[in-house]
């Protein structure tokens, strides 16, 4: 599974690598996450005033950016916590 902390915005559509940590950069374009059974999800950051979160099944998730600021605060939280 992959954390909130361990995702960085690449370039569109690129994939992530073992360099991904080193290469942060404010959220845009959209972020595949491509796990080890070929299911590659993805957070679409093209919208200005949405986040959208797709699987791999046709299902989707839109959260407005306060919405998905506040996702990210609660996983650092989370995650400080442990």
């Amino acid at each position: 599974m992959v954390g909130l902390r361990n995702i960085y915005a690449l370039g569109p559509l690129e994939r992530g690598s073992a360099t991904m940590a080193n290469q942060r950069k404010p959220e845009t374009g959209k972020i595949l996450l491509c796990g080890v059974q070929g299911c590659c999800p993805s957070i679409d950051f093209t919208d200005p005033n949405a986040v959208v979160l797709r699987d791999d099944f046709g299902g989707q998730v839109q959260l407005t950016q306060e919405q998905w600021a506040d996702l990210k605060a609660k996983f650092t939280q989370k995650s400080d916590q442990v």
